[in-house]
């Protein structure tokens, strides 16, 4: 997601929440980063191996 469509999301939504994600899309820009797209998985790591318990 670049700067202008983090923009344009928070000027149609006019929710905070999108105009924090425009905040950190400008400050990863300025730091010389990206931040990745919105429908891109994430690799969070839900292990789901646990151990057994008997």
């Amino acid at each position: 997601m670049n700067e202008t469509d983090a923009w344009n999301y928070f000027l149609q939504s006019g929710r905070v929440n999108d105009y924090l994600t425009y905040l950190s899309v400008q400050k990863a820009k300025d730091a010389g980063k990206e931040l990745e797209e919105i429908d891109e998985n994430s690799d969070a790591g839900d292990n789901t191996e646990r151990t057994e318990y008997r």
